[in-house]
């Protein structure tokens, strides 16, 4: 689980940069401030805690405690 949730979160970085560049000559805003720490701590954290709601989701299905009424 962690590494599709980095999967994802790895390339939303670059390519939010790359969108900035290449139409940051279009701006309807002002620019932000760069992010601080604390909006890094909480974005890690959002990761870590969705990292552990998919883990735990898919070992309470491995062990029959949520089953899928599609899956027979």
């Amino acid at each position: 689980m962690p590494a599709g949730n980095l999967a994802l979160f790895a390339p939303a970085l670059p390519a939010g940069g790359l969108l900035v560049r290449r139409f940051g000559d279009r701006r309807v805003t002002p620019p932000p401030a760069p992010p601080d720490g604390r909006e890094r701590l909480l974005t890690a954290v959002a990761v870590l805690l969705d990292s552990a709601v998919g883990a735990a989701g898919r070992l309470l299905r491995r062990d029959g405690w949520i089953r899928d009424p599609a899956r027979p």
